[in-house]
């Protein structure tokens, strides 16, 4: 149930804080998401074996994960056949591309260019209708020449917030043509 899986989530973070295993990750053994899943698996088998399930709050002081944009976020999840792991790699491929992507929005309304980016973002992320520079030209009061070079910048932009958002997940910057080819793959599966 949701109510379990909220009790089991607490229970997980609130015993990795508490025994400081971010201190213990090694880079050089593999990416965050990875050490992460591995001790989310093995902490859920160990509490299956054990039968011992927190009650809920236990007298504990519990930090709050907001649980309703948890659940509408897995929620809106289609239903299929994927592996819980699956899920867990394409939702954090996703939550890069959504960081960067939101990076990329701020630079453009600090540079008062929120029209710019409403107009062209869809050049990125494939909405219908975004390949016709021609009516994003008419909509932006632009010629079209010049949607094809703003559209050009802002997969530029795009791609180098990308990357910046990928380097503080990999050891080395050398890793991250990698990762980019990792987060597709986990598209494609």
């Amino acid at each position: 149930s949701a109510h379990d899986a909220e009790d089991l989530t607490q229970e997980f973070f609130a015993k990795f804080l508490e025994r400081g295993d971010f201190g213990t990750i090694d880079q050089a053994k593999g990416e965050l998401r990875s050490f992460l899943a591995t001790a989310g698996c093995y902490f859920l088998s160990q509490s299956h074996r054990s039968e011992q399930t927190q009650k809920r709050g236990g007298g504990q002081t519990i930090l709050s994960i907001d649980a309703e944009l948890a659940e509408e976020r897995y929620g809106n999840e289609p239903a299929d056949s994927l592996t819980p792991e699956k899920l867990f790699e394409r939702r954090w491929a996703l939550t890069i591309l959504d960081h960067a992507l939101d990076e990329l929005r701020a630079e453009y309304l600090r540079q008062d260019k929120a029209d710019v980016f409403d107009g062209l973002s869809g050049f990125l992320t494939g909405r219908s209708g975004a390949g016709n520079y021609r009516d994003a030209a008419t909509a932006l009061g632009m010629n079209e020449s010049s949607v094809k070079m703003a559209a050009h910048r802002l997969r530029k932009r795009f791609k180098d917030f990308l990357c910046r958002q990928i380097t503080a997940t990999v050891e080395s910057p050398e890793e991250v043509d990698a990762e980019i080819q990792w987060m597709m793959a986990a598209f494609r599966e």
